[in-house]
């Protein structure tokens, strides 16, 4: 955790961080209108006085997630490549695509890349798979953005149509 102010008891918004002795220490807040952005001014300045007018303040900007089309998608393929092969359930067949195919695609982030391979890697293959099944659901697409979502679904649709299936566009 990096060194923040605490925002008191609660905090506000939709704050991502921990909280310690009962008040909520923020790591990252995410905004998608002007007036949810008040309260973390007011926070802000309450912040700049309590420390004698220095904070840091990182801004970025945010890219949007997956989409609901791009989700759909993926499951009816799931159910449609399940039904074609025959081989695995649709489930099993989620699983399959999120390790070989989600994976090298989040793997494009560095620091997401060594957590996975300290933690994950040195499974076995069948317990990788397992692992991004329910109930475990190891999160790879719902972390994606719509960017990367478009070249997992890419991927999928290349591999699985190679091997036979007829996947609804």
């Amino acid at each position: 955790m990096s060194a923040v102010r605490p925002l008191g008891p609660g905090g506000f918004g939709a704050v991502q961080g921990s909280t310690i002795d009962g008040f909520r220490y923020m790591t990252s807040q995410t905004f998608d209108s002007k007036t949810e952005i008040n309260p973390a001014l007011s926070w802000v300045e309450d912040q700049m006085t309590m420390a004698g007018g220095y904070v840091q303040l990182t801004v970025s900007e945010v890219k949007s997630k997956r989409s609901v089309e791009q989700n759909r998608l993926q499951r009816m393929w799931c159910n449609e490549i399940a039904s074609q092969l025959c081989e695995d359930t649709p489930e099993g067949i989620r699983g399959y695509s999120k390790a070989h195919f989600g994976v090298p695609i989040m793997c494009e982030d560095d620091e997401w890349c060594e957590s996975y391979d300290r933690l994950v890697r040195p499974l076995s293959y069948e317990n990788k798979i397992a692992l991004m099944m329910k109930p475990i659901d190891f999160p790879i697409t719902r972390d994606m953005s719509v960017d990367q979502k478009t070249r997992y679904l890419d991927a999928m649709r290349i591999h699985f149509e190679g091997r036979g299936c007829r996947l609804t566009k």
